[in-house]
């Protein structure tokens, strides 16, 4: 019997324990995200209904859109291999493609952009993840009312309680602005009260809006998405879902602090290589900004969890991940190596793991997003919790998104999910004890500049 791996045993430990642990009702927390951080914050909201009061999305949609298409045609491809593998391989031109091609950019490039292509309707990862991003018109809602009499989310009753903000930009070539309205839908069919959804659309791309000047335009939808859209998103979110007007601050870094996502200490004199993380798509560490009066009473403060999105955490690498792309077109040879070593295969040069650079893409998201202004004079703690990009990821989570389309398993939209079941873990305990885990190594400006 396959033994089960020791990352998995911690998980499930963390299940167990979030059965007998919950947030006392002082420190319900209210959570957001971007992108694949948007969807698993609304996944987050509607499983643990009863601790989250308030649930925050730019560019997101309902829970479990993806429904388990994912995981059914993983199933079929090991019962017909040659099939399932092929299918990862259909694909069709993106809206990339054709706006390139319209601004005459396909002939100015000397290879072929990764964006140009997208799944087709055929490709299991559409089927996931596609309908919900391209064409959400035609996504389902799923009955909440299963999920609850099998105890794999919380009453749906707690869900009317919520306050919500929707954001959406209406140039989103990712997201299709539609999935906004499909969002608001779900929230209003499960009884929350229009007074507490607040719809925002404004001219823009995929990104975060801020009103900080220097970022990329707000029609931009690239690395490190979050952009100059001369409006501060994070406050009009956070005023929303806390129901309160908020006082801003200048921005200062001093109180932006890492945190072990391991909720045990880090050996800091390892490597990096060497540091341990709760489970193979999570990162060893995350982000933390706190106050030193919220660091030292944390029930004198809330919480809000902050969660990046795609090609956001500080593993996204660009240059691997188009490598990756690269050899997957000319070789149809969807693993990664681990380490740099010798290739086996007939195709020589496949991706190695290690030679991944970081780019700290969800540092630049906690400094520069907007929220940590709004921390210190308002009795706020933000947390900005962080996948990680190993080899694991690869073929159907190669981004490092959060698993709001089943990349880990079935379970992925439940409170047995690997991610689900860490992340409430994750902030139950930073909420009550946030110095127990910060780590020594501060973050660098040096990494936000670059």
């Amino acid at each position: 019997m396959k033994q089960i791996p020791s990352r998995i045993q911690k998980v499930i430990g963390f299940v167990i324990l979030s059965t007998s642990l919950s947030l006392p009702t002082h420190a319900k927390v209210t959570i957001s995200g971007i992108s694949s951080g948007a969807f698993m914050a609304s996944q987050m909201g509607t499983i643990y209904s009863s601790e989250v009061s308030g649930v925050g999305t730019v560019a997101g949609g309902f829970f479990y859109c993806a429904q388990n298409h994912l995981q059914e045609k993983i199933e079929e491809g090991r019962k017909n291999p040659f099939v399932g593998q092929k299918n990862l391989f259909l694909f069709e031109p993106s809206a990339d493609f054709f706006l390139d091609a319209i601004m005459g950019r396909i002939f100015t490039r000397l290879q072929p952009n990764p964006k140009w292509v997208t799944p087709s309707v055929k490709n299991p990862i559409y089927q996931a993840v596609g309908i919900c991003m391209r064409n959400p018109v035609v996504a389902s809602f799923p009955d909440l009312d299963v999920f609850e009499k099998s105890g794999l989310i919380d009453k749906v009753d707690h869900i009317k309680n919520q306050r919500i903000y929707i954001y959406q930009g209406d140039a989103d070539q990712v997201v299709k602005p539609h999935m906004a309205k499909q969002l608001e839908k779900f929230y209003l069919d499960h009884q929350v009260s229009a007074t507490k959804i607040k719809m925002k659309t404004l001219p823009g791309g995929h990104n975060f809006p801020t009103d900080k000047t220097g970022l990329n335009s707000c029609v931009n939808q690239a690395v490190p998405y979050i952009s100059s859209c001369k409006f501060n998103l994070a406050q009009d979110m956070l005023q929303h879902l806390l129901d309160k007007k908020l006082v801003r601050k200048k921005l200062d870094l001093s109180q932006l602090y890492r945190v072990d996502q391991n909720l045990e200490p880090i050996n800091e004199t390892l490597s990096r290589e060497e540091w341990k993380s709760p489970a193979a798509s999570l990162a060893a560490y995350g982000y933390l900004y706190s106050s030193k009066k919220c660091l030292d009473n944390p029930a004198s403060c809330k919480m809000h969890v902050a969660l990046h999105g795609c090609e956001m955490s500080d593993s996204f690498d660009p240059e691997i991940d188009e490598k990756y792309a690269k050899q997957v077109k000319q070789t149809q040879i969807l693993s990664m190596l681990e380490t740099k070593q010798q290739d086996l295969s007939l195709f020589k040069n496949r991706p190695a793991n290690s030679e991944r650079k970081l780019h700290y893409g969800a540092l630049k998201f906690a400094a520069l997003s907007g929220y940590i202004e709004l921390a210190e004079q308002n009795d706020l703690m933000i947390l900005f919790p962080q996948t990680w990009i190993t080899a694991e990821n690869y073929p159907y989570n190669p981004k490092g998104c959060w698993d709001w389309f089943g990349a880990n398993n079935s379970n992925y939209a439940t409170n047995k999910g690997i991610e689900t079941s860490w992340l409430i873990q994750y902030v139950r305990q930073i909420s009550a004890s946030p110095k127990k885990y910060i780590m020594s190594l501060k973050p660098s400006l040096e990494n936000i500049r670059n």
